[in-house]
């Protein structure tokens, strides 16, 4: 991403995953998300979760009739969700 003028504004959210100043990150899925998957509420299809960030969401609302694709603009965010 050097050649990307964002660089600065990515480098913010870098940093506070590095140092865990993360208050919006529940360490689990959003429980309204939880709730609409678990009574079936969520369409199937395709998802996309902008800013992702540890990537629960995704997890909870991947399944064999639904594609889910999250985003970040935090490396640390996505190595997060990678480790999810």
């Amino acid at each position: 991403m050097s050649d990307f003028e964002g660089d600065s504004f990515a480098c913010g959210w870098d940093i506070c995953w590095e140092h865990g100043l993360t208050p919006w990150d529940l360490g689990q899925p959003t429980p309204l998300i939880s709730h609409l998957c678990a009574t079936g509420a969520l369409p199937n299809g395709r998802v996309l979760v902008p800013g992702c960030g540890s990537g629960y969401d995704v997890v909870q609302m991947a399944c064999a009739e639904r594609y889910v694709v999250g985003l970040d603009i935090s490396d640390n965010a996505i190595q997060k969700a990678i480790e999810v």
